[in-house]
């Protein structure tokens, strides 16, 4: 894949048909509807190849393979919160 960096172990390709993602929607979520309806959040948006890019996939962070960091980080940041 061309863009800023190779894809790596932590990291999900996702999209569709519809344009993409673009530089400032870094963060965005990435959410799977579970069967009771509920949103799960399993990755952030990242970068993509090209800006708005139809039927070519934005790259995003899984949340699952970072968990420990976000935690530590928010740990650090807002002592006493928890997940």
């Amino acid at each position: 894949v061309a863009g800023r960096g190779a894809i790596q172990d932590s990291v999900l390709c996702a999209g569709g048909d519809a344009a993409q993602a673009c530089i400032g929607d870094a963060g965005d979520a990435l959410t799977v509807a579970s069967a009771y309806g509920d949103d799960h959040l399993v990755a952030v948006f990242s970068w993509s190849v090209k800006c708005d890019a139809h039927g070519v996939p934005g790259v995003y962070t899984s949340l699952s393979k970072v968990r420990s960091f976000v935690e530590s980080f928010v740990a650090k940041v807002s002592p006493g919160y928890s997940f």
